[in-house]
């Protein structure tokens, strides 16, 4: 939520509590935009996400478009070289769409079997990703100024990976592997990519890897 919030140019003030809407919003504006903000109410899943989307599409039916926001770990390619705290856009990808339901697949001892994906975004939305990364490469883009610019908790000079073909890591590390760490320039970088996303939990790591 507060991330989301930096990007905000103003926020409006607070409506009060609607009988029956359990969320509670954030108002505001970006780029002459009214936004709407509401968060998950401290739990995960299908469930709580699709009741918060259920109760914002009834309290404000006229918001035209609605987008998932959230953090994710990466799987490492040459492609898109991904770090903590960039900006990353569901895209298409391939023969897949841009959200990739692994919960939706087979898991086996080779590979990951994909058995569907959810339908890909609007052309225009497509269209406005596209045309922002293009603004990115030509000049300072807004979406990454307020977090360049916010503090970091520190850089070790170690980064600390596991290996993947490895199902348990133990906590005494004798299963992982330190290696210098490896640091761009530019702190926040924004990729238009396919996104996995689920219900499950466990093992998710080993099985991005396989689906990569």
């Amino acid at each position: 939520m507060s991330a989301v919030r930096f990007m905000l140019d103003r926020e409006h003030p607070r409506l009060p509590p609607k009988q029956g809407d359990s969320n509670l919003y954030v108002l505001g504006e970006l780029s002459g935009h009214n936004v709407v903000l509401a968060c998950l109410p401290g739990i995960q899943g299908k469930g709580a996400a699709a009741t918060v989307a259920t109760n914002l599409a009834r309290t404000f039916p006229s918001v035209q478009w609605r987008f998932l926001v959230g953090i994710g770990g990466h799987v490492p390619s040459d492609k898109h070289d991904i770090r903590l705290g960039d900006v990353v856009i569901s895209m298409p990808e391939g023969q897949y769409g841009d959200m990739v339901q692994y919960d939706l697949g087979r898991d086996t001892e080779d590979n990951f079997q994909l058995k569907g994906f959810l339908l890909p975004p609007p052309a225009m939305l497509r269209g406005a990703v596209e045309l922002m990364q293009s603004d990115h490469l030509m000049a300072d883009n807004k979406v990454v100024a307020p977090f360049s610019s916010e503090q970091c908790p520190g850089q070790s000079t170690l980064d600390h990976l596991l290996y993947v073909d490895e199902e348990w890591i133990t906590l005494d590390g004798k299963k992982c592997l330190w290696l210098p760490a490896d640091y761009r320039t530019s702190k926040v970088a924004v990729y238009g990519t396919k996104v996995a996303l689920g219900h499950w939990f466990g093992g998710l790591t080993f099985l991005e890897v396989k689906f990569t």
